[in-house]
């Protein structure tokens, strides 16, 4: 607290006590604590105000631009769950209607056909030492 210690704290006592007395050493003490809170009390409304005043205004809200879509325009039903799909799209194949070229090679997508892997570069070079 000050560098005070408490044998300084219990002099600063006794001193108050034989200059004030102990009927007015109480209201006194009263008196001190009331001062110290209105102090606190002030200096927190003090720090408060600048804090207020160091904040930057609230920015209003931007207008919509003209390219987005208005979130309450939007169609409130966006439609009816009743619809049942009850056979799959014939345009699709399925592994039965694969091209016959894919069912030879054993190969399960074209990708596989159609990038056939390169010679290994170790066996063209002994190819040309022989």
């Amino acid at each position: 607290m000050f560098g005070i210690g408490m044998w300084e704290l219990m002099i600063i006592f006794v001193v108050a006590l034989l200059i004030f007395g102990p009927k007015r050493l109480p209201e006194l003490a009263r008196t001190l604590g009331k001062g110290m809170a209105e102090f606190r009390r002030a200096s927190y409304d003090l720090r408060n105000s600048f804090n207020f005043d160091a904040e930057p205004p609230p920015t209003p809200p931007r207008p919509p631009e003209a390219g987005s879509p208005d979130p309450t325009s939007l169609e409130a039903d966006p439609g009816r769950p009743d619809q049942v799909v009850d056979s799959a799209d014939p345009s699709v194949s399925s592994p039965e209607t694969q091209s016959p070229s894919l069912a030879k090679t054993g190969a399960e997508s074209p990708s596989e056909t159609s990038n056939p892997t390169p010679p290994d570069a170790t066996q063209d070079q002994e190819a040309k030492i022989s």
